[in-house]
């Protein structure tokens, strides 16, 4: 349950793990028997696992230290269970009074402006996907971020200033 006192919730919070880890039901352990029974399900599942490593490299790009779990939900049709759109993406690196400790690490890395190979590669581990896979997502999209940034725009100066940290560290992952 909730913990009421601000201290026990706190010391509730701090327990959970640190790690991501893709929601059992989207990595469904069916053999091929079930497979045309299955297949819309596992198609959703295969897409929710996409968009959920797309979210966490997304937020790493845009240096987003507070990436935690509550910021990850599903939808639910009465049906289908689906992952919610991304949600509180915020380039928390543009303030450097904030903490750059991920509040959910990737691979073990301990800020959001380290995450080295090794720690792509723990996390893809993690999530049990190919390094290889996840290490081509992330340079589509630090390309995708790099490239269709808008700069036509005319923006607060601070935006502009977002912008270019964010683009900045699209170029930097990318050549993890």
């Amino acid at each position: 349950g909730i913990a009421e006192d601000p201290a026990e919730r706190a010391t509730a919070e701090a327990r959970q793990p640190s790690q991501y880890r893709v929601p059992r039901h989207l990595t469904s352990s069916l053999d091929d028997r079930h497979l045309p029974t299955y297949a819309p399900t596992l198609m959703h599942e295969a897409s929710d696992i996409l968009a959920f490593t797309d979210l966490i490299i997304f937020n790493a790009i845009i240096g987003n230290a507070d990436a935690h779990g509550k910021n990850y939900s599903m939808l639910y049709d009465g049906q289908t269970r689906r992952l919610a759109p991304g949600y509180d993406l915020v380039s928390t690196v543009f303030w450097p009074s904030l903490s750059t400790a991920p509040a959910m690490k990737i691979g073990g890395s301990d800020s959001i402006n380290s995450i080295l190979s090794g720690h792509w590669r723990k996390f893809a581990e993690e999530i049990r996907i190919s390094p290889t896979a996840l290490r081509t997502r992330i340079k589509q999209l630090c390309t995708a971020i790099s490239t269709h940034t808008c700069t036509t725009l005319s923006l607060p100066d601070e935006c502009n200033d977002v912008l270019e940290i964010i683009k900045d560290r699209a170029r930097k992952l990318g050549e993890v």
